[in-house]
């Protein structure tokens, strides 16, 4: 029988007509990936990831969905690149502060930043290296005055290597929406430099309805001096998404608010992992989570905060909070590892169910159980996905949760 570590390795992409750094990248994911092996649950970051389990599920049953699950489309106002399996695929016209290209088209020439952040320490990170066939870049020099939504797309059977490099220009400002609709077998890697004075917004949108959906995802961000981070995730369904994002602040007066909601049910696993380290003065780096599990599926949230000896004033905390009910589980772990004493870090976590006095008054008034939960779940993750700042994509985000979980509520007993 075959072992998910030789059917990782069947991933492999062959060395030739490539050049030489691209060739190099590779043979380095290689070795990383032979020497580290799977990892298991002996491994502090995959401690709660049941990793074998849905992966080689899904390597059973991967397939191209029949059922397409799209999120919005050219109808909202922006600009828009659809990426197939990872490679550039149709766009509308873009700003001419923005350029795209393939990785293909650098030629001898690595893209400046291309394989400098993503650290190969994680076994999934050396697979990307190993087995990437193709990758995007984006760099933003100016102002866009419109959100650029960046539509991932799956048409083949095997695993997908996305490899992205997204880089903003000293005093850029961009608005970044990813969106994957689900059914997906992907592990991707993405580097995102942000240079001195620019401000990113990013937006990620992961919608995983179908239980065979495994989709991992490691992000790296660099920040320079007085840069602006706003990130928002929204990720839900019934699939195993596994989230990891890792930024270093290294330029004084950096900033990055990281803000999210994930709602998982049927016997799905989320899970989010945010490492934010402060290398420089006066940066501040603040995470707010929330998450629902129903069922019979796991949520799993991961946080640290690292401070430098440098970096002083650092303004940082870790909030989460989880409602539980009808058998989901929640772990969340927030750590705070501290080498420098003129700072302000905060951590917490909250686990509750949904009110019962709440629900009791709701009933006391004709609501049913499954509006009632509804209500109260709109009012738990509104904050999140308000904080998108685009109405039609809040819109359309707000009706698929509630899609969502009015089609578990549906079928629990007692409604």
């Amino acid at each position: 029988m075959v072992s998910l570590f030789e059917r990782l390795q069947e991933t492999f992409q062959p060395e030739g007509g490539k050049p030489s750094w691209w060739r190099e990248r590779q043979e380095e994911g290689r070795r990383s990936f032979l020497a580290l092996g799977i990892p298991t649950p002996r491994w502090e970051r995959y401690r709660y990831t049941p990793l074998r389990l849905k992966m080689l599920q899904a390597l059973k049953e991967r397939g191209v969905s029949e059922e397409v699950h799209p999120i919005g489309g050219s109808q909202w106002e922006g600009y828009h690149l659809w990426l197939v399996n990872g490679a550039m695929g149709q766009r509308t016209s873009l700003p001419p502060s923005v350029r795209i290209a393939p990785l293909e088209g650098y030629g001898s020439e690595k893209p400046k930043g291309f394989g400098e952040i993503a650290t190969e320490e994680d076994p999934f990170v050396a697979l990307n290296g190993a087995s990437f066939r193709n990758g995007v870049v984006v760099e933003v020099a100016g102002d866009v005055d419109r959100p650029l939504y960046l539509h991932h797309v799956t048409t083949e059977r095997e695993m997908q290597q996305g490899r992205f490099l997204i880089r903003l220009k000293e005093g850029s400002r961009a608005h970044i929406v990813d969106i994957f609709g689900g059914g997906d077998l992907r592990n991707d890697v993405v580097e995102c430099i942000v240079e001195r004075g620019a401000e990113l917004r990013h937006t990620l949108l992961q919608q995983s309805v179908e239980s065979r959906t495994c989709h991992l995802r490691h992000a790296f961000f660099t920040l320079g001096k007085g840069c602006r981070l706003a990130q928002q995730v929204l990720t839900w369904g019934k699939g195993f998404v596994r989230n990891s994002r890792r930024l270093s602040l290294e330029g004084k007066g950096a900033v990055a608010n990281l803000s999210g909601a994930y709602l998982v049910g049927g016997q799905g696993h989320i899970e989010h992992g945010n490492f934010i380290t402060h290398k420089a003065a006066a940066t501040a780096g603040h995470t707010y989570y929330k998450g629902v599990a129903v069922e019979r599926s796991k949520g799993v949230f991961d946080g640290e905060v690292r401070v430098m000896q440098r970096g002083v004033k650092t303004d940082a905390s870790q909030l989460h909070h989880g409602w539980m009910f009808g058998g989901g589980r929640m772990v969340a772990r927030p750590n705070l590892t501290i080498a420098q004493g003129k700072v302000a870090c905060r951590h917490g976590v909250t686990f509750s169910q949904p009110s019962e006095e709440a629900l009791f008054y709701l009933a006391s008034r004709g609501v049913g159980l499954t509006k009632a939960y509804l209500l109260l779940l709109g009012s738990f993750w509104h904050e999140v996905v308000d904080g998108i700042g685009i109405e039609e994509v809040t819109t359309t985000v707000s009706e698929r949760l509630q899609g969502f979980y009015e089609g578990i509520f549906t079928n629990r007993k007692g409604d």
